[in-house]
């Protein structure tokens, strides 16, 4: 059984294959045809096809928001295409998920994605990611503070035997940065 990470963002989602030692980053958006109805591309090429044909032809979604899943069926098809180009669409899978500290409604919206996809899954929180990812142990007696700044909102995350202890999320994200740079460069 192969396992796929999956790590879904306001700008980007990763998909990374273990088994296979290969990762798909791609802007996370969704070009729909407007007679058919259905996904006509996804990711850069979907920027590319709305500018091609324009808005009477295509509309163009972004079903993450502010680091909220805003359309579960949308997003499932958008993990389709992508498996799809990574050719690991087979029968049997096992998808982990990279959630948010903050949960909110977002647990609920990727259980759906994952029946949608008909995958077994597992969650995990991005901050504890982030801590095995860099190779800092979770089972010491010091915290940790992890901060994630996401491209519409950003999370400071205080982790400490085993587990995240306190969240704080702040509307701040690198969108908001990137003008006051600009500004401030003016």
């Amino acid at each position: 059984m192969s396992k796929i990470v999956v790590d879904m963002g306001s700008w980007k989602t990763v998909l990374s294959s273990v088994s296979k030692n290969t990762n798909l980053m791609d802007r996370t958006l969704i070009a729909i045809s407007k007679k058919r109805g259905k996904v006509v591309e996804i990711g850069e090429k979907a920027l590319l096809k709305f500018r091609e044909l324009g808005e009477e032809e295509i509309e163009l979604v972004k079903p993450i928001r502010k680091g909220n899943i805003m359309d579960a069926e949308l997003m499932a098809e958008y993990i389709r295409k992508m498996l799809k180009k990574l050719e690991l669409f087979q029968l049997r899978k096992r998808m982990i998920f990279i959630l948010p500290a903050q949960l909110g409604g977002n647990l609920r919206s990727v259980r759906k994605i994952s029946q949608l996809l008909g995958l077994s899954s597992s969650f995990i929180q991005n901050p504890i990611s982030i801590c095995v990812g860099s190779g800092l142990r979770m089972d010491e007696v010091d915290a940790r503070i992890i901060m994630d700044m996401g491209y519409e909102k950003t999370e400071v995350s205080l982790l400490s035997f085993q587990g995240v202890r306190k969240v704080i999320v702040s509307d701040l994200g690198w969108s908001k940065v990137e003008r006051f740079v600009e500004n401030f460069i003016r």
